[in-house]
C-alpha cells in the first residue's frame, strides 16, 4: 500500500477512536445529568479521579476524605471483654451493649449486671448458682469455704435428695451437703460424711437401730427380711421382756421374738406362737428367813429378798438397822400410842413387841439403800393393783412385795387399841404378814415367804386376802 494511503488510514482510525471515547463520555455525562446529581469516573492511563455533579456547583473533583456519607466507611463496633478506667473487666455483647443476666461466653457461663460479672452465690427464681472469682459458673461438685456443693448442668445448686455420680446425697436449701443426724420432712435421717444415707443395721452409742434407704429409723413392730422386730419410739431395737397392748413378749439380744419355754435371768417363761407370754411365770426370788434376827420383820425381809433378786448384796438386818424408819410405842392403861404405820414401823422388828408397817416405810428403806449404792432403780407403790396387773409385773421380771396374812388366814383385827398421831384410834391387824409374789401359773401363785419359805397357794384365795388387806403392793423398777 502507498505510504500516503497508509497514513490516511491511520489518521482515520485515530480520529474514530477519539470520537468513540468522546461519545461514551458524553453519554455518561448526559446520564448523570438526567439524574440531577451524582458521581462519574474519568480514567486515563496515568490517573483515576472521582467527580461529583451538583445542580448548583456543577461537576467537580473531590478527594477520598470528602466522600459523601453514603460512600463513607462505617465505624467499628466494640464488643467482648473491655477494661474500664479502673482496670476492671466488663463485657459488651455483639451490639456493643453491656451484657445483663445469664450469658454464655465461649465455653463458659457468666451472670452480668450492666456488663460486670457477678461472683459467689447468685439467687434466681430457678434456684441458686455459684460463680467463681473470675465470674465463671460452677457445674458439678465443688467446695467453697469448707462446704461441699453440687451444681447441675444448668448451674443450679442441688437441694434436697439428689442423685449424683457418687450415689444419693442430701443437700440443704442453701445447697450445702449435709452429714450426721438431719431433720428431713419431720423425721431424722442419718447421713455419712459424704452426705449419703446410712441404711440397714447400725450399732450406736445408745442402742441398735435399723434405718431405711433414706437413713430414717423405724418404730413399733417391723418385719425385716421376713423376721419380726420391735423398735421403741426413738428407733432403738427393743430386747428383753416387753409389755405390749396385747400381752408381754420377749426379745433376745439380737431382737428375735421368743416362742415356747425361755429362761430369762434364771426365770422360766412360756410364750405362744404369737410371742405372747402365757400366764405361767416363775421368778427365781431367793427366800430369806426373818427369824431369828427379825421375828417381826417380814416387811424388811421381803424387801431384802427382792433386792437380792436384782443382784444387790444386802441383808435384811442391814436394811432394818440402817434404813427402815421405826417409831416408839408408849403404853397407858392398856392403850398404845403408836406412830403412823404408813410412815414408820410400829415398834422394833427385831423384838417380839414389834408390830408392822405399810408401804411407805418399805419404800423409804428401799430408796435410801438404792441411793447409797448409786442405783437408778427405785421402789414405788402399786397399791390397788388387781391380779392382772400383778401378773403384768411378774411378766416384766419384777417380783411384787404384797401384804396378806400368815398362810392366807382370814383377815382380822385384834382387841388392842392404837392411838395414831392424828388422834384417831383403830384396832390393829392380827396375823398381818408380808411376802413376795414370785410366780403365777394358771390358778396357783408362788410366794417367797420369810416365815414359811417358798410355797404355792390358790390364786383365788390369795386374791381375796390380798384385796382384804387393802391391795397393798410395792415393786422395785428401773422406770418401766
Amino acid at each position: 500500500m502507498p505510504v500516503r494511503y497508509a497514513r490516511r488510514i491511520s489518521s482515520y482510525r485515530y480520529r474514530r477512536d477519539r470520537f468513540v471515547r468522546f461519545a461514551c463520555c458524553v453519554g455518561c455525562c448526559l446520564a448523570s445529568l438526567s439524574l440531577g446529581a451524582g458521581l462519574f469516573l474519568l480514567e486515563s492511563q496515568a490517573s483515576r479521579a472521582v467527580f461529583a455533579q451538583d445542580k448548583v456547583a456543577g461537576i467537580q473533583a473531590v478527594t477520598a476524605a470528602e466522600k459523601t456519607p453514603a460512600q463513607a466507611e462505617p465505624l467499628a463496633v466494640k464488643s467482648g471483654w473491655q477494661l474500664d478506667e479502673n482496670g476492671v473487666s466488663f463485657y459488651l455483647d455483639q451490639n456493643g451493649v453491656p451484657a445483663d443476666g445469664l450469658t454464655i461466653v465461649g465455653d463458659d457461663t457468666y451472670f452480668f449486671e450492666q456488663g460486670y460479672p457477678k461472683t459467689g452465690f447468685v439467687h434466681s427464681e430457678l434456684g441458686i448458682r455459684f460463680f467463681r472469682d473470675d465470674g465463671v459458673m460452677m457445674i458439678g461438685a465443688f467446695s467453697f469455704n469448707g462446704q461441699d456443693y453440687f451444681a447441675g448442668p444448668d448451674g443450679v445448686l442441688a437441694a434436697g435428695w439428689t442423685n449424683t455420680s457418687g450415689g444419693l446425697r442430701y443437700y440443704n436449701e442453701d445447697g450445702a451437703l449435709q452429714s450426721g443426724l438431719v431433720q428431713i420432712d419431720g423425721q431424722l435421717s442419718l447421713l455419712d460424711e459424704n452426705g449419703a444415707p446410712v441404711s440397714g443395721w447400725s450399732d450406736e452409742f445408745d442402742g441398735i437401730y435399723w434405718r431405711d434407704q433414706w437413713g430414717r429409723t423405724v418404730s413399733g413392730e417391723t418385719e425385716i427380711d421376713g423376721v419380726p422386730y420391735l423398735f421403741d419410739d426413738a428407733g432403738r431395737l427393743m430386747t428383753g421382756l416387753v409389755q405390749m397392748s396385747d400381752g408381754t413378749r420377749y426379745y433376745d439380744a439380737d431382737g428375735n421374738m421368743a416362742t415356747g419355754e425361755v429362761s430369762v435371768n434364771g426365770n422360766l417363761y412360756r410364750f405362744g406362737e404369737d410371742g405372747i407370754m402365757l400366764e405361767s411365770v416363775k421368778l427365781s426370788v431367793p427366800v430369806i428367813m426373818q427369824n431369828p434376827e427379825l421375828p417381826n420383820g417380814c416387811e424388811v425381809t421381803s424387801l431384802a429378798e427382792v433386792l437380792q433378786f436384782f443382784g444387790f448384796d444386802v441383808s435384811h438386818t442391814e436394811l432394818a438397822e440402817n434404813y427402815l424408819p421405826c417409831g416408839t410405842i408408849t403404853y397407858q392403861n392398856g392403850i398404845m400410842t403408836v406412830p403412823d404405820p404408813e410412815k414408820e414401823y410400829v415398834g422394833n422388828p427385831a423384838t417380839n413387841s414389834g408390830w408392822y408397817c405399810f408401804e411407805g416405810p418399805v419404800i423409804e428403806a428401799a430408796n435410801g439403800y438404792l441411793a447409797d449404792v448409786g442405783s437408778d432403780m427405785t421402789a414405788v407403790s402399786v397399791t390397788g393393783a388387781d391380779m392382772d396387773e400383778l401378773a403384768g409385773w411378774l411378766q416384766k421380771g419384777k417380783p411384787v412385795i404384797v401384804w396378806v396374812t400368815q398362810q392366807l388366814a382370814d383377815v382380822r383385827r385384834t382387841g388392842y387399841t392404837w392411838i395414831l398421831p392424828d388422834g384417831t384410834t383403830e384396832h390393829p391387824y392380827g396375823g398381818l404378814h408380808c411376802v413376795v409374789l414370785s410366780g403365777i401359773d394358771g390358778d396357783t401363785v408362788t410366794l417367797a415367804d420369810p416365815i414359811y419359805g417358798e410355797w404355792e397357794a390358790e390364786l383365788d384365795r390369795f386374791a381375796e386376802i390380798f384385796a382384804g388387806m387393802g391391795s397393798r403392793a410395792v415393786v422395785i423398777t428401773d422406770g418401766e
